[in-house]
């Protein structure tokens, strides 16, 4: 005779998640061997983010799984991923045989009557859900597009990168703020009061007239005839000239914030860092934080843009990076492409490319200073030595800023991109031994073996002169920067057999409905 499953309705409330319904059949059924219950239950979650106080009684609504929701709307405590009594995680009951804690586990049977919820609470979080269902249905009626590298179709490269930008769904943690300010704000102190992350600036908006690319059959000839003609069938590609002068305009912009943050002017020194170890960071070697970050985001420049490939990113090459265990680097496009259904290519306006070159920049700078920080405060302790095995337990793990929010759709023959204009750069605070680094650094001396070059503190004093002269530093002629993008992207070249992996903007979006998960 098979075993009667109990509901446990006495607990069952209409915003419960797969995870509050499990916990309910395993408090319904003591007797209910773990085999039974994990063939009742297909979809248990893997991780729970859960209230202590809700775990008391036995509720768990399916918007604690959003990211962006930091405390319970309901009793005010901070969201744990695991049980603060046994301190094993939330699931743990249901892979264990004997479930003994009783605020994870199986509640004792004196504290059944007091799991009530009252309805005022209830009924937040049904205002909740149901505004993100309705945001997440507005959204499926848009048509969003992906944007990819052209670097990915000129020339493939055997360093892995991660998107700049991201779409807003229900993943990320800046969702629900995104579709408040596109609503006007006007939910944005009731979300406050649940706890909800959010962000006060209002949206801003691109436009982009797309053009086809790679350019007609018929053109073929007119364009090799007549470069000068080039314009009038498909807008030019930069020149040499133009991307160092988009490289210098970068290069400003973060010395001006630099001047702004720290209140005294700083000498940028690019350095050779791939030798180095952890304890060279704890004994006082340079360079200081952010001639660091400098050195990465010079690094990648290079990488990126010139035909001397770094290998940066894989295992062991870098020490610091291996380190951190960081082994994907961020990605600064200097042209983009958008495909349609057909494989058909669109190109969006130069100016687009360059505003969105810009903003990937400080993106990726901001990463960099974050994992500079990161580096000095754990090799700070004397434990740290260089290990050929590996550094178990060290992660780093960089957290997004709104600007690395990016919404891109199609609108008839324009591609509209919202954002939000706040630089990442202006969220990056130095602590006080960050500043007296900073403050000390004197760069390395120029005989040193690992420099490689500078930049001065006035970001009035920084022209192309000298960020041609950076990049002359690597002993290449003149005529091969940026050569691999420069001498195809005008032809249009599609290379099939290159791999699209080198930059996607747009993660795929979810159904919040399937995210939901409710039994």
């Amino acid at each position: 005779m098979g075993y009667r499953l109990n509901e446990g309705l006495l607990w069952a409330t209409p915003l419960e998640s797969s995870y509050g319904y499990a916990r309910r059949l395993m408090v319904a059924n003591p007797g209910l061997s773990l085999s039974n219950l994990r063939r009742a239950l297909p979809n248990l979650p893997g991780t729970v983010n859960q209230c202590p106080v809700c775990a008391d009684h036995l509720f768990h609504p399916s918007v604690y799984g959003l990211r962006c929701l930091t405390h319970c709307p309901l009793h005010h405590c901070k969201l744990q991923s695991s049980c603060p009594k046994c301190h094993n995680s939330w699931g743990r009951p249901f892979r264990s045989r004997t479930p003994v804690c009783d605020k994870c586990g199986v509640l004792p049977k004196a504290d059944w009557g007091k799991t009530q919820i009252k309805c005022r609470d209830l009924r937040k979080l049904r205002w909740l859900t149901r505004w993100v269902a309705r945001c997440e249905e507005q959204k499926s009626r848009c048509t969003y597009v992906s944007l990819w590298d052209i670097h990915g179709r000129v020339e493939a490269r055997r360093g892995r990168q991660l998107p700049s930008f991201f779409e807003p769904d229900i993943e990320n943690k800046y969702h629900m703020a995104f579709e408040c300010q596109r609503a006007g704000g006007t939910n944005q102190d009731r979300l406050n009061r649940m706890h909800v992350v959010t962000h006060n600036r209002p949206l801003k908006s691109r436009t982009s007239e797309l053009r086809s690319w790679p350019v007609l059959e018929e053109d073929s000839y007119l364009l090799r005839k007549n470069r000068d003609s080039q314009d009038s069938i498909l807008r030019r590609t930069a020149t040499e000239a133009e991307m160092i002068t988009l490289i210098t305009v970068a290069l400003r912009r973060i010395l001006r914030w630099q001047r702004d943050a720290l209140g005294f002017e700083h000498r940028l020194v690019w350095s050779e860092l791939r030798n180095m170890r952890p304890e060279n960071l704890r004994e006082g070697e340079p360079p200081c934080d952010l001639c660091m970050a400098f050195s990465f985001w010079f690094s990648l420049i290079n990488a990126k843009f010139t035909n001397k490939w770094m290998d940066m990113d894989s295992e062991g090459a870098h020490e610091l990076f291996r380190f951190a265990n960081y082994r994907f680097q961020p990605n600064i496009p200097a042209g983009i492409f958008v495909e349609d259904r057909q494989s058909k290519a669109w190109r969006p306006s130069l100016h687009f490319e360059r505003w969105l070159f810009l903003r990937a920049s400080e993106n990726a700078f901001a990463e960099y200073v974050s994992l500079a920080n990161w580096l000095f405060a754990k090799t700070a302790d004397k434990a740290v030595r260089y290990k050929a095995t590996g550094y178990p337990g060290q992660v780093f793990q960089y957290g997004m800023y709104p600007s690395q929010i990016l919404e891109t759709q199609l609108e008839g023959s324009r591609l509209v991109a919202r954002y939000w204009p706040d630089s990442p750069l202006i969220d990056i605070q130095f602590n006080q031994d960050a500043r007296d680094r900073i403050r000390d650094c004197q760069g390395v001396d120029p005989s040193d073996w690992s420099f490689v070059g500078a930049v001065e503190a006035d970001h009035h004093k920084c022209h192309q002169d000298q960020t041609r002269e950076l990049l002359g530093c690597l002993m290449h002629p003149s005529r091969w920067l940026f050569g691999p993008w420069i001498e195809c992207a005008h032809e249009g070249y599609l290379d099939r057999v290159s791999p699209l992996y080198d930059y996607e903007v747009l993660r795929s979006r979810n159904s919040f409905f399937s995210f939901l998960d409710d039994h």
